[in-house]
C-alpha cells in the first residue's frame, strides 16, 4: 500500500485525542446530513428545484462522511490503512467528487434565485424540474470524471496520506490542480458572490417601489435566503480556503514541508464544512429548525405515542404560508 509519510509514527495518547477528535466530526457530518434529507423532504412549502439542489447537497455531505471520513477514522485509530489500494481510489475520487458538486450546488442555487428574483414570469414559464435533474446528473457526471482523469495516465494514483488519516484528493500534477481549482471553487465562488451582489441590489431597488405587507413580505423572505446562501458559501470558503493554499504549495513544491499539524488541521477543517450547512438551515429557517427538534429526540427515546406522531400545530401551519424556504 503506498503512502506519504511512511516514517512518521505516533505515540498512544496522541492516537487517542486524534480519533476521539475525528469521531466527532465524522458522526456530526454524517447524522447532520441524514436528518437534512429528511427534514428536506417533508419540507411541503420547499419549492422543488431548490429542495433537489438542497437534497443533493445534503447527499454530497453525507457520501463525504461515510465514503471518505469514516475509513479515515478507522485508519487513525489503528494508525494505518485497512481497506486496500481499490478502495483508496474509489474514498479519493468520492472526497473530490462530493467537495465539488457542494460548491456548484451552492452555485447552481444562486443562479436560480438569480433569475427568478429579475426574471420572475420567464422564470415560471423556463425552470423545470426536469431541467434541475438534468443538472444535478451532469455535475456528479463531471465531478467523477474529473478526479478519475489522472488514473488514466497512473494505475493508484492516489495514495493513502497519513498526515491526514485519509485517502481523499492528492495534487501530484500541478496542472491538475490549477484546472481544478479554477472551474471548480474559484468559478463557482465568482458565481455565487456575483447572483448573491446582483440579487441583493436588485431587492434595494424593489423594496423603494413595492408597497404593502405583501411586497414587503416577499422582499424579506428573498433578502433572508440570500443571506442563507451568502453564509454557506462564506463558511465553504472559509472551510476549504486554507486547504486549497495548503495545496497549492504542495503542488507547485513552493515550500520544502508543511508540518503534519498544519496538513491535518487544514484537512479536517475542509471536510468539516459537510455539517456547516445543516447549522446554517437550523439558524435561518423556522420550519427547519422546527423539525429538527422534533426527530433528534425521538431517534434518541424511541418511545412511540400517538401524540409523537402527529405533527405540531405549529409546523402544519408553518406550510400553509410561504416560507422563507421556499425562496431556495
Amino acid at each position: 500500500m503506498n503512502t506519504t509519510a511512511d516514517n512518521v509514527s505516533h505515540t498512544t495518547t496522541i492516537l487517542v485525542l486524534r480519533t476521539l477528535f475525528l469521531a466527532v466530526i465524522v458522526t456530526a457530518i454524517i447524522v447532520s446530513n441524514i436528518f437534512s434529507i429528511i427534514i428536506l423532504r417533508r419540507l411541503r412549502e420547499l419549492q422543488t428545484v431548490g429542495k433537489t439542489l438542497l437534497i443533493n447537497l445534503s447527499i454530497a455531505g453525507l457520501l463525504n462522511g461515510s465514503v471518505v471520513c469514516f475509513p479515515g477514522l478507522l485508519a487513525s485509530a489503528t494508525d494505518k490503512w485497512l481497506l486496500g489500494d481499490v478502495y483508496c481510489q474509489i474514498s479519493s475520487i468520492t472526497h473530490g467528487t462530493t467537495c465539488a458538486v457542494s460548491i456548484w450546488c451552492l452555485a447552481t442555487v444562486s443562479l436560480d434565485r438569480y433569475v427568478a428574483v429579475t426574471h420572475p414570469v420567464r422564470y415560471r414559464n423556463l425552470v423545470k424540474f426536469h431541467h434541475c435533474l438534468i443538472i444535478v446528473f451532469v455535475f456528479w457526471f463531471i465531478g467523477i470524471l474529473t478526479f478519475s482523469a489522472p488514473m488514466f495516465f497512473e494505475n493508484n494514483y492516489y495514495i493513502y496520506q497519513r498526515n491526514i488519516v485519509i485517502c481523499g484528493m492528492y495534487w501530484k500534477s500541478p496542472i491538475f490542480c490549477v484546472l481544478v481549482g479554477l472551474y471548480t471553487p474559484i468559478l463557482s465562488g465568482v458565481i455565487l458572490f456575483w447572483a448573491s451582489c446582483k440579487i441583493t441590489k436588485t431587492l434595494k431597488n424593489m423594496s423603494r417601489i413595492k408597497a404593502g405587507r405583501c411586497g414587503y413580505m416577499k422582499t424579506r423572505r428573498n433578502a433572508k435566503a440570500v443571506r442563507t446562501l451568502m453564509m454557506s458559501g462564506i463558511s465553504y470558503f472559509v472551510a476549504w480556503g486554507p486547504y486549497t493554499i495548503v495545496a497549492y504549495l504542495i503542488a507547485f513544491k513552493a515550500i520544502p514541508s508543511i508540518l503534519e499539524p498544519i496538513e491535518f488541521t487544514v484537512a479536517w477543517l475542509a471536510n468539516s464544512n459537510s455539517f456547516v450547512n445543516v447549522l446554517i438551515y437550523s439558524g435561518n429557517f423556522n420550519s427547519f429548525r422546527k423539525r429538527l427538534q422534533i426527530y433528534i429526540p425521538r431517534c434518541f427515546f424511541m418511545k412511540s405515542s400517538k401524540q409523537n406522531t402527529v405533527e405540531p400545530t405549529s409546523i402544519i401551519e408553518d406550510s400553509m404560508h410561504p416560507s422563507v424556504v421556499t425562496q431556495l
